[in-house]
């Protein structure tokens, strides 16, 4: 267990150097990975220029106007601040992030680009200060598999999500063994990444 902490500290630790080393050069990653450059155009440069996905989860996702988003390892808020422009002005989109410099950063690029429907809070993936059943659609982008316990992060999710809510992961893992997703008409699920 003690392995497990010291992983997820050491993770912490390095994540929060970054964001005060803004790279430029993820403006072209992100293109690369899938974002449209429309969509970059639209959100603070800063949260592309920190972003470290490793795909486009909002494009998996088909977010509509008035739903409730949450993205799992927020970051900077990239993907946060897409979603934003997709549910509206009576929607929501909340980031979680463990690095407290990261919500700080991303609560800075809200306020300056006056984003009203966006909320970031610190938090652990596998202990969401969300309410249950209170979300409509999760993301996450190349975070679930720094988890040290991803089946914790994975039962998270299920609690906060409502029963038609659907999963979009870009990731580079794949599910773990022992989750198992429900499968009924109304539950959409989505896990793309390198899984070889």
């Amino acid at each position: 267990m003690s392995h497990k902490k010291n992983k997820s500290e050491t993770f912490k630790e390095q994540y929060a150097q970054i964001v005060s080393e803004a790279n430029p050069d993820l403006l072209g990653r992100a293109r690369e990975i899938g974002y449209l450059e429309e969509e970059i155009r639209q959100v603070p440069h800063g949260a592309v220029e920190i972003g470290l996905g490793c795909g486009n989860p909002v494009a998996l996702a088909e977010l509509h106007k008035g739903q409730v988003v949450l993205d799992l390892g927020s970051g900077a808020g990239l993907d946060v601040f897409i979603a934003s422009l997709k549910v509206g002005p009576h929607g929501k989109v909340i980031g979680v992030d463990v690095t407290p410099e990261m919500v700080r950063k991303a609560q800075q690029f809200a306020k300056e680009g006056r984003y009203t429907n966006v909320e970031f809070k610190v938090g652990q993936i596998e202990n969401l200060p969300i309410s249950d059943g209170s979300i409509d659609v999760i993301i996450s982008n190349c975070v679930i598999n720094h988890s040290p316990d991803k089946l914790t992060a994975f039962k998270e999710a299920l609690r906060v999500l409502r029963p038609a809510g659907g999963m979009f992961i870009s990731d580079l893992e794949p599910i773990p063994v022992g989750v198992v997703l429900p499968i009924t008409p109304e539950a959409r699920w989505c896990a793309a990444g390198d899984h070889g």
